[in-house]
This record gives structure tokens, C-alpha cells and sequence, in this order.
């Protein structure tokens, strides 16, 4: 909380506002993410509208980003990442406007914006830097006073409110950036255990990227290489396109070069600016390619249809692996706690993530022989994934122990029925957000998480 107190302040606003609606506290977080992320939505679809001057345009991005895995992705978790992306819109479209209109009074919300960024994730300062950055290439050519003035205004809120923060937080954030350039407990657990500490590979906002949204990182990195061949002038559109490509790929370069987890959550900010980048820039080639009139509109029109069918079709699939692995598992076995006696053993190393997870009655025994469940009645004993592997999940950040089932010794009751149900421990959105999980998924070295012993295994039978 020392690091993110406008997140930690925002959960308790929203969780204030739920009370008046329902006693189920949980769903103020998820009310919080749908909140953040439909901000975001609206700032996205304003500045593509903005640069591009096309309602078209900005609807493609937000079906885009509304269809898109990775923010749909933290509503199934507690994270400061839709907040903070947020923000940091928020903050791009003051600058962007205060160029469009040349008017430098907008830096002065941007930079009270930017500090409640910095205080919304620790990694603020790789996109502060790229909000500078942006202030300086947008105002370069304009008169040296305005340029100052105008870093003056964005700088100096900023300091007002973020360095009280740094100076009073007992430095608890400035250990933090230094924990991430040497061996935090994670690493030294996996240091322990494997004899070395995992990383993951550099450009990680691309590796992160591609696997959440493989076809708009594809299209992405392509149109920046064609914008870059066909650019010929030098007006205020291009411009902003060529600042908005730099973002990502500066994004992309700094997280990993600095002291900063580099994290789905922590990269995430930076997911809005690849599809803003990759509509305006797509809405410059297809105007280009109309210019030359040697491409008829139906085969550029069929090309927007084929990619957003793919982009979307594949931002689905990798959200339904996700909710049937997050929630619809965690449905039937409370349904099931309805009618059954729930058991798990007590040296399954997921025994206390799956009660954390339930929420409901569940008993922990050391041998079938302990199941006292009256006669009559069902009896469900749940079992945690096992073997190989088993312990590179989240629990203890892939460094747990394997839990092997003696299956010598536990053998399935003759008349009890074996179901088996995914489970989200191994899932890549979830190994993205601990620093050992996500180097070791890069790694090739995370189970597969749709192996049949990478899911609860469940015995069903009727107590005799």
C-alpha cells in the first residue's frame, strides 16, 4: 500500500459505494476494474478521434481494446493496472491536446494526473519519463520560453505531490526499485530451489503482448516498419503517429533496462498506446493507398474485416481459457459443497489457495480412512494437480515443493466417479503477474496448464 496509496484509496471508495448495493465486498473490485477500463475506453477512442478526425476510426480502437484479453484479464484479480492505465491515457490525451490546440495550460492537469499515477504503480516513472519526452518533441520547434514554460507547468506538479510521497513513505517505495535490481525473497526462494533465479527475457511488454494479443502485436510491429517506408511530409498527424510508435518500443526498452518488475501489470499501461498507435497508423496506409488508386477500396475494406475478425476471434478464445479456468471451476464446486461433503489432503501444496478460492466449508484429512461424512450423503475429495511440475503454479511463486499423489497407498474408491476441471494456478495471464512464474513460463519451464494433471482432479461417490 505504501507504494499505490491512490489505489489503495480507491478501493476503498469503491468498496464505500458498494455497500449501498450488496454485502458481497469482493465485487467492489471487480466494480472498480469495469469502472477504470471504460475510462480508459472513452480517453482511447478520444484521442485516436482527435489525431485521425474520424468517428470510424476511433470505433474501431474501441472495439479493439473493449474486445481485448489483457484488461479483461484484471477482472479476475485485485491489481492497481486499470487504474494506473488510466491514468496514464488521461495524461496523453492533455499533452496531445495541448499541442492540437498549442495551448500549454493543459500541462498543468497532465501533471497533477501524472502524480497520481506515480502514486498508482511503481512503475510510474518509465511512462513519466515518456510523458517528458512527449512534452519536448511536441514543443520542440516552438519558441525555447514556451518549451520550458510548458516542461515547468508538467514538472512542477509533479513534484509537489510526488516527492512528500517519496520523503514521507519512509522510502518504502525507493526499496522497493532497489529490491528489483537485486534479489528480492522471490528470486532467493528460486535461487534455493533451482539453483538460480529465472528472468525473463528482455522487451517483456512484447512478450507479455504477444501472447495476450499475438495479432495486433503482429499488425502492430508491420505498420510501424510501412508508416516509417511511406512517410513522406512532416505535418502534425505524422507527427503524432511517429511519437506514439516511439512510446511503445521506449516503454518496451526503459521497464526492462531500469529497476522495475516487468510484470503484466506494470507493463499494461502501455497495451492502449499499441492499438492507438496501430489504428492511426493503419488509418494513414489506407489513406496513402487510396491516394495512389492502384488498390480498389474492396480489397482494403476486406483486409479491416479479416483482421478484426482474427484479432477479435483470438482476444475471445484467450478470455474464454481464462473464465473457464477462473470461474466456471469455482461455480460447480460451490455448487457442489450444496450436496456433498468437501475434502482436501492436507499435504497438497494447494490445499489453502483452493479453500482461499472457494470460500466455503472444506476439510483437510491425511487418509481416506478420516472422512466422516454420514452415510447417505456425497462425498467430493478434491485433488490438487500433482507430479512433475505441480509446484511451479503461483503458490509460493512456482517454488513450492511437487505434490505427488501415493497412489500405491490413496486409491480411488471403486464407485466414485473421477471428474476433472482446469485450473487457473498455471494459467500465462496469472503467471504474468509474479516476477519467478512469468521468467519460468518464458522459460519453457511452467507446466501446461491443460495437462490433466495440471487440473483439479475431483472423486465424486455416495457415502455407503
Amino acid at each position: 500500500s505504501a507504494h499505490n496509496p491512490v489505489f489503495i484509496a480507491s478501493i476503498k471508495f469503491f468498496s464505500f459505494i458498494w455497500t449501498l448495493f450488496s454485502a458481497n465486498q469482493m465485487s467492489s473490485l471487480l466494480m472498480q476494474a469495469v469502472f477504470f477500463n471504460t475510462l480508459s475506453l472513452l480517453f482511447l477512442s478520444i484521442i485516436i478521434f482527435r489525431i485521425t478526425d474520424k468517428i470510424s476510426a476511433s470505433i474501431i480502437g474501441m472495439i479493439l481494446y473493449a474486445t481485448s484479453a489483457w484488461p479483461a484479464t484484471y477482472y479476475f484479480m485485485a491489481s492497481y493496472a486499470p487504474l494506473a492505465s488510466m491514468l496514464n491515457l488521461l495524461v496523453i490525451l492533455l499533452i496531445v491536446e495541448a499541442y492540437l490546440r498549442d495551448n500549454i495550460k493543459f500541462l498543468i492537469p497532465a501533471g497533477l494526473f501524472s502524480a497520481l499515477f506515480f502514486l498508482s504503480t511503481p512503475s510510474a516513472p518509465v511512462m513519466i519519463v515518456l510523458h517528458i519526452l512527449m512534452i519536448f518533441y511536441f514543443f520542440l520547434f516552438s519558441p525555447f520560453k514556451k518549451l520550458l514554460t510548458a516542461l515547468f507547468f508538467y514538472l512542477t506538479v509533479i513534484f509537489l505531490i510526488a516527492v512528500p510521497h517519496l520523503i514521507y513513505s519512509d522510502h518504502v517505495i525507493i526499496g522497493h526499485w532497489l529490491g528489483n535490481q537485486g534479489m528480492n525473497s522471490h528470486y532467493q526462494d528460486a535461487l534455493n530451489l533451482f539453483g538460480y533465479a529465472p528472468k525473463s527475457p528482455f522487451f517483456s511488454f512484447f512478450h507479455i503482448g504477444g501472447n495476450y494479443a499475438p495479432v495486433i502485436f503482429i499488425f502492430f510491429v508491420i505498420f510501424s516498419f510501412l508508416f516509417l517506408i511511406v512517410r513522406k511530409k512532416y505535418n502534425s498527424q505524422e507527427k503524432v503517429i511517429s511519437m506514439f510508435f516511439a512510446a511503445v518500443y521506449f516503454h518496451s526498452f526503459l521497464i526492462d533496462l531500469l529497476p522495475f518488475t516487468k510484470l503484466g501489470r506494470t507493463n499494461f499501461p502501455a497495451y492502449p498506446l499499441v492499438i492507438i498507435a496501430l489504428v492511426i497508423a493503419g488509418n494513414y496506409l489506407i489513406n496513402y493507398l487510396l491516394n495512389l488508386n492502384k488498390l480498389k477500396k474492396f480489397y482494403l475494406y476486406s483486409f479491416i474485416v479479416f483482421f478484426f475478425a482474427l484479432a477479435i476471434l483470438s482476444n475471445i478464445n484467450y478470455c474464454w481459457a481464462t473464465i473457464n479456468a477462473r470461474k466456471h471451476p469455482g461455480d460447480y464446486l460451490s455448487g457442489l459443497a450444496l450436496r456433498a461433503d468437501l475434502y482436501l489432503f492436507k499435504n497438497d501444496i494447494h490445499a489453502e489457495a483452493i479453500k482461499t478460492w472457494l470460500n466455503v466449508n472444506i476439510k483437510e484429512i491425511d487418509a481416506l480412512e478420516q472422512i466422516k461424512t454420514p452415510p447417505g450423503r456425497e462425498v467430493a475429495l478434491i485433488i490438487g494437480p500433482h507430479g512433475s511440475g505441480s509446484g511451479k503454479s503461483l503458490v509460493r511463486h512456482s517454488t513450492a515443493p511437487d505434490f505427488f499423489l501415493n497412489e500405491g497407498i490413496i486409491k480411488k474408491p471403486i464407485d466414485a466417479e473421477e471428474i476433472k476441471i482446469p485450473y487457473y494456478m498455471y494459467l500465462p495471464p496469472f503467471l504474468f503477474e509474479e516476477e519467478v512464474s512469468q521468467a519460468l513460463y518464458f522459460s519453457g519451464k511452467s507446466p501446461d496448464y491443460k495437462a490433466d494433471n495440471m487440473k483439479l482432479t475431483i472423486w465424486l461417490w455416495e457415502k455407503k
